[in-house]
């Protein structure tokens, strides 16, 4: 079975290797192929970059990438599609040399070729980046998402990723060379079926790369929580529409000794996002709020509904949607449901809890985790954007369903 991009070992043992690159030519690789280093090859007139993984034996003769059956097989594909393989695209590769015996490159070697690949990349500025296989998955998501290894490769073939450096379309599919070793009919139709949908991107994913943190509202005083919830009151009577929110806790269940809410965010409407911390006066209008009959949306509604009825006495009237069960409606794989997954592959953001989530762990035979010890700006930003991303996500799930599409 095909796992995903790392494995825990390489993630431990090569973390530093990863995201700290060597030279080029430092795995030595260069000295055991006849065309070392090899550049890409191709027009790209619809700015199309194919990454492979590596150059193999009938490349290395020829100095060009992907002359060999595999590449025969995706020239076919691509030609399904109206694309000509040569004319439309750029090819390359992760490893830009041909390994001894084809032998599958390690995270070293990844990583020793990761400037260069990136500077084609900055160079060519593609519309939309098609990755086939493991290695070149690593190679170029290797740096952005580091938690590979919760998720199967077949995961990852069912989402068009709108990256945001480099500002292109990400696509990752079955490298052809395990499609022919298969020779599975249901496989080679959803090869076939994503290839064609991220051929559909013809742009990059935005003009201007949106900065989401700019959208959220920090709010410190007790009277502005209180404006703030007294205009979502009254806009939505006008206008009823959606509002997601997100609470910040110091333990995973409400029952524990000493729980406590520490912050709370809103998104209504996606028109104005606000994190505030939690007082007993923005208890007190946040409980007014969730009992309106206005429609609510979260991620993982069991954690929001509980500690609400728990802290404020009441559920939360007119739940709306949960982005974590439509994920599992969309797509039934394991792993993918989580906010920040679906944040990253729908929204193209990087996994922003990195400075936080060690303070959201509890210690061994503890239930209080360390959230207060986090700088008030920097939970309160982290909050917000756990209820943007999850407004954002709840829409573009909606159209999806609605669509009767799962892309």
């Amino acid at each position: 079975m095909n796992y995903g991009f790392f494995t825990p070992s390489e993630l431990n043992q090569n973390r530093k290797v990863l995201y700290h690159s060597s030279q080029c030519g430092s795995c030595g690789l260069f000295r055991l192929c006849k065309n070392p280093k090899m550049k890409y090859t191709g027009e790209g007139r619809k700015k199309i970059l194919v990454i492979g993984e590596a150059p193999g034996a009938d490349e290395d003769k020829v100095n060009e990438q992907f002359v060999g059956k595999a590449g025969k097989r995706l020239k076919h594909e691509l030609k399904l599609q109206g694309i000509d393989f040569f004319r439309d695209c750029w090819k390359t590769n992760a490893i830009r040399c041909h390994p001894p015996d084809n032998i599958k490159p390690d995270s070293k070697q990844i990583a020793c070729c990761r400037p260069a690949l990136f500077a084609e990349i900055e160079q060519l500025k593609p519309a939309s980046i098609l990755l086939f296989g493991n290695v070149a998955a690593k190679a170029v998501l290797g740096h952005i998402w580091d938690e590979g290894d919760k998720y199967e490769m077949s995961v990852w073939t069912d989402w068009i990723i709108p990256n945001r450096k480099p500002n292109s379309w990400i696509s990752i599919h079955y490298h052809p060379s395990y499609l022919e070793r298969q020779k599975d009919g249901l496989l080679d139709l959803l090869f076939r079926q994503h290839l064609k949908q991220a051929l559909k991107k013809k742009k990059r994913p935005w003009e201007t790369i949106p900065n989401y943190e700019n959208e959220i509202e920090l709010i410190y005083k007790d009277k502005d929580v209180h404006l703030f919830i007294k205009d979502i009151i009254k806009y939505l009577f006008k206008r009823p529409g959606l509002l997601s929110f997100d609470y910040e806790t110091n333990c995973l269940k409400p029952e524990y000794k000493g729980a406590e809410i520490v912050s709370c965010s809103i998104c209504w409407q996606g028109i104005k996002t606000a994190a505030f911390p939690w007082t007993e006066k923005a208890a007190d209008n946040m409980s007014v709020l969730l009992q309106s009959k206005h429609k609510k949306i979260t991620s993982n509604i069991k954690f929001e509904e509980r500690w609400t009825r728990y802290m404020l006495g009441h559920r939360v009237r007119n739940w709306d949607w949960d982005t974590m069960l439509a994920a599992h409606a969309l797509n039934n794989s394991t792993g993918i449901t989580g906010l920040k997954f679906q944040s990253f592959v729908q929204l193209g953001m990087p996994a922003y809890d990195k400075h936080i989530e060690p303070y959201l762990q509890a210690s061994k035979g503890q239930h209080i985790n360390r959230i207060q010890e986090i700088p008030l700006k920097d939970l309160l930003i982290y909050n917000g954007m756990d209820s943007l991303y999850a407004y954002k996500i709840a829409t573009m799930q909606k159209r999806r369903i609605d669509n009767g599409s799962t892309h």
